[in-house]
């Protein structure tokens, strides 16, 4: 996985010309896809290369943190994202809410997520991860059996 931190699109180019067979995906991070001029022609050339591309999950945090869900599904569509990422990093979430937005997401799209915080000084011990990760599966599988 690559990071795009708001590369222009020349410097995508070079980037998979010069690395592109070691490049199994890349996220725009930090919400950069917002400001990124030539957002389509970016997108459209990563999917020329057949290099999936997904908005980091910072972005849907901001959108969340707004009440703007909906808009952010909306922003998938018109950009036709096949990936999405969930985070909590720059956000408090509670993890069952999380998991409601990755099975809402999981409908639309192949969901990325990750656990961690940005905020310095969090920490979560792996036994917490497990337990994180464990709630995901047996919510998404106990909705998949009523789907």
């Amino acid at each position: 996985m690559v990071m795009d931190k708001g590369l222009s699109l020349r410097e995508c180019e070079d980037m998979v010309d010069s690395s592109g067979e070691y490049i199994d995906i890349v996220k725009l991070g930090f919400g950069s896809s917002l400001v990124t001029s030539k957002l389509d022609r970016k997108l459209a050339f990563f999917r020329e290369v057949g290099i999936p591309v997904y908005f980091g999950g910072t972005l849907l945090e901001a959108f969340i943190v707004r009440g703007q869900f909906e808009e952010y599904l909306r922003m998938l569509d018109r950009f036709k994202m096949e990936y999405a990422e969930i985070s909590d990093g720059s956000i408090t979430m509670p993890h069952q809410e999380k998991c409601h937005y990755i099975h809402r997401l999981s409908k639309r799209v192949t969901v990325v997520s990750e656990v961690g915080s940005k905020e310095e000084g969090i920490l979560i011990r792996p036994n917490k991860w497990i337990e994180m990760m464990n709630l995901f599966y047996q919510t998404l599988w106990s909705q998949c059996k009523s789907w």
